[in-house]
Order: C-alpha cells, then sequence, then structure tokens
C-alpha cells in the first residue's frame, strides 16, 4: 500500500497506482473503496486494460469475490 501512495504523492493522475490501491484495499475486503479507487483509475485513463477486467470481474459478486 505504501509504495502505491507513494507514487500517487508524486503523480495523482497514476492510474497504475490507483489500480494498485484498489487490489491492496480488495484484499483487505475493503470491496466499496477497492471499486471506488479502480473507478478513479479509469476516470485518469479509460483505456487502462487490467481495471476494466477488475471491475468487470469484482461486479459478478456481490462481495467482491
Amino acid at each position: 500500500m505504501s509504495y502505491f501512495k507513494k507514487a500517487l504523492e508524486m503523480n495523482p493522475f497514476n492510474d497504475r497506482a490507483w489500480t494498485g490501491i484498489a487490489l491492496v484495499a480488495h484484499e483487505m475486503k475493503d470491496v466499496e473503496w477497492a471499486r471506488a479507487t479502480l473507478q478513479r483509475a479509469l476516470e485518469i485513463n479509460p483505456g487502462n486494460k487490467p481495471a476494466k477486467e477488475l471491475l468487470d470481474s469484482w461486479g459478478q459478486d456481490p462481495n467482491g469475490n
């Protein structure tokens, strides 16, 4: 988490860092935060394929699994 936070401190428009935070948030079982950070990544870069795929796959299960 700290790696991604540092990346965002240097560049808040780093869509890959937002995607990384989403992965960590998901592992911490904070599904709402994970989805919100993926949406932020896609606002910055609509072509972020990993973020799209994660959001789609997490959307299939209400528990985010």
